[in-house]
């Protein structure tokens, strides 16, 4: 369904642009093209490391996590966590460089922007640790271990 037609012949379906989108994941599949090896073979080296770290640091690697072997249990959160790196990485880097041109005095609002943004994760992250802290004593904190945050959170979701 063709709702609107501009100068460049852009054609909108509902609120898609079709022409956009098309472009965009051919830009990003050709692009993919060119990087695949530091796209691939960097979270698989990644994902290696890990499981080779966190084995030496529990002592062996036969051990067994919930009815699953060692390698079964950490592996698929290790490559979803590649797959979000890579994914935020390679926008991040896109955006800025695809909006500067469209940036007030980029030199300086740039920057400020990265600053403000880690001022921002530096706030949430002492909300929650306050929260955290709010909400458990110590030693429940020190008992819960890995999972506080989860501990903590009871109160408002309900216990389950």
């Amino acid at each position: 369904m063709r709702l609107r037609t501009t100068g460049l012949s852009e054609h909108w379906v509902g609120i898609m642009n079709v022409r956009g989108t098309y472009t965009l994941c051919r830009r990003e599949t050709l692009r993919f093209k060119s990087v695949w090896l530091q796209t691939i073979l960097g979270p698989v080296i990644s994902v290696l490391l890990f499981v080779v770290v966190f084995a030496a640091a529990l002592g062996r690697a036969d051990i067994v996590i919930n009815g699953s072997s060692y390698v079964a249990f950490i592996v698929p959160g290790l490559v979803l966590m590649a797959m979000l790196q890579n994914a935020f990485a390679n926008m991040g880097f896109t955006t800025i460089t695809n909006s500067g041109a469209e940036v007030v005095n980029p030199h300086r609002n740039i920057g400020r922007a990265i600053i403000i943004s880690i001022l921002i994760c530096l706030i949430v992250y002492l909300l929650v640790a306050f929260g955290v802290g709010a909400n458990l004593p110590l030693p429940e904190i020190v008992a819960a271990r890995d999972f506080a945050l989860a501990e903590a959170s009871r109160p408002v979701l309900g216990a389950q």
